[in-house]
Order: C-alpha cells, then structure tokens, then sequence
C-alpha cells in the first residue's frame, strides 16, 4: 500500500527509488510508522489459519471433481 507500508517506485527508475530512500533517511518517523503498518498488515493478512485454507484449496483444485468432493465430505480412505 503506496505510502501506507511502504513506497512504490517504478521498475528501472532509480532516481525515484533514491528519492524515496532519501525520504526514509532524513524521516525516521516515516519508516518506523511504515514498519509498523506493515506489520500490522501482515499479521492480518497471513496468519496460519488463512494461509492452510489457501493450501488447501490449492489442492483441492487440483483433485478430480468428484475426489474433490469426497475430501470435503471426509470420505476419502
């Protein structure tokens, strides 16, 4: 999130990458507040519970239809 957890520069353009850079060096309160909303973000965002759910439906995808719905069902042997 551009300005919230960080900065987002354009690929390939290192005067703006310096430019922001710049800014974190000369705002402490800028990077700590940046830090401390992207952890904030992240634990939210990733937490065990929500990353095994994406796993899982990653596999379960990835089974036939109808073994899909056994796995669901807590028929699989």
């Amino acid at each position: 999130m551009d300005q919230h957890t960080g900065f987002l520069v354009s690929p390939r353009d290192p005067v703006a990458l310096a430019q922001r850079l710049a800014v974190l060096r000369e705002r402490p309160d800028i990077a700590a507040a940046m830090g401390r909303e992207g952890q904030r973000r992240a634990r939210q965002l990733f937490t065990w519970k929500r990353v095994a759910a994406q796993v899982a439906g990653l596999y379960e995808g990835m089974l036939p239809a109808d073994d899909g719905e056994a796995l669901r069902a807590g028929t699989v042997a």
